[in-house]
């Protein structure tokens, strides 16, 4: 045998397998191969909320592959504004708030699905559990407020399965394992948060929070995350442990929770970074990290989002590092054209795209 052959055969054969290795490794310490990693939006959603006299809410969808903004549900369709929004399970609901009812339509394409008939005089956000049920707040008048919940399961033949009474005035709701929560601070009205449970469907207690909020996120420990503002006015997120209600933590805010008024997007929660992200006073969003339990959620960076439009919706593409910011026209906020502005995590903007009118909330569909 050539020994000297064999040397070289055994040592490349070393250097192979270390090759390999160190590629493996690199893969995974890169999060190349990592299954935990959030994929980049393959699109953008805008719900833009549009006139509340002209009924002309429309759905922009923008491609961050290609750089183009597109219509995808145009005004003259839906006929209503956009309270609420939701991509989940490779659909799009969106609540037409001023036609009373919820519309369902493919996140990839925008096709319609299926509407529900008139839920109510005022149907606010949505909530859906595997596809199956939606959960529906809807704020009344003349009577007590309620939840409605929506079989869903075939978008083409929507029904009402039941309706839980809440009072005061419901906004967003947000989901856990066995309950649902959903601030009744609507118009300022109270600082209740009400818990549904959801095998029951019934309210179990209203919590107090002694702050108004309006909007409500489920994070990835299961605990609810809820902005609001103080009677003076100092914003704040409270930590609600999501099995019992009870009060975790409670954190200061540096200004007010604000966004255009109407159905916009005061903060959204990004799943992919474990991040709630708040619209302050003063042109600002507010980073929180909620990768952790109770006091270990804290605040992180506040960003400086500059221009003077003001701010209608929030949402964070985690994958790409992309923070999605609705803006609506400085001039004339509902019956002009907003925009969206695109930034990078330190908050410089690193582009733009035209929307509708009053951007106010923005979702992320995957690939």
């Amino acid at each position: 045998m050539n020994m000297t052959y064999f040397r070289q055969t055994i040592i490349f054969q070393a250097f192979a397998m270390t090759l390999a290795l160190v590629v493996l490794a690199g893969c995974d310490a890169f999060g190349s191969d990592d299954e935990d990693d959030p994929d980049a939006a393959g699109s953008v959603l805008v719900a833009n909320q549009g006139n509340f006299g002209d009924a002309n809410g429309s759905v922009t969808s923008y491609d961050p592959q290609t750089d183009e903004a597109s219509e995808a549900v145009p005004a003259r369709q839906l006929g209503s504004i956009i309270q609420g929004a939701l991509a989940d399970g490779g659909r799009y609901y969106a609540v037409a708030n001023t036609a009373g009812r919820l519309n369902v339509y493919g996140s990839q394409t925008l096709d319609g699905l299926g509407q529900s008939r008139v839920l109510g005089s005022n149907p606010r956000y949505v909530a859906v559990a595997n596809g199956e049920t939606a959960y529906v707040t809807n704020q009344k008048f003349t009577a007590p407020s309620n939840v409605l919940l929506l079989d869903v399961a075939d978008a083409g033949s929507i029904t009402v399965e039941d309706s839980v009474e809440v009072g005061y005035t419901p906004e967003d709701i947000a989901l856990t394992e066995e309950r649902a929560y959903t601030p009744l601070g609507g118009f300022g009205d109270t600082t209740l948060v009400a818990a549904l449970d959801r095998a029951g469907r019934e309210v179990i207690e209203n919590i107090q929070i002694d702050c108004y909020a309006r909007f409500a996120f489920t994070d990835d420990e299961g605990e609810v995350l809820l902005p609001c503002n103080d009677a003076g006015g100092n914003g704040e997120v409270v930590v609600l442990d999501g099995e019992s209600g009870n009060e975790r933590a409670r954190l200061s805010l540096p200004g007010s929770v604000t966004s255009l008024r109407g159905g916009t997007q005061a903060a959204s929660y990004a799943p992919g970074s474990e991040e709630l992200y708040v619209v302050l006073s003063e042109h600002r969003i507010a980073r929180i990290d909620t990768d952790g339990t109770g006091s270990e959620n804290s605040l992180g960076e506040t960003l400086s989002i500059g221009g003077s439009d003001p701010i209608g919706a929030v949402g964070y593409d985690a994958a790409a590092g992309n923070l999605y910011v609705g803006r609506a026209s400085a001039e004339s906020p509902f019956t002009q054209r907003g925009s969206v502005t695109i930034h990078s995590r330190d908050g410089s903007q690193v582009g733009r795209f035209e929307a509708g009118n009053a951007p106010a909330h923005i979702s992320f569909v995957q690939e």
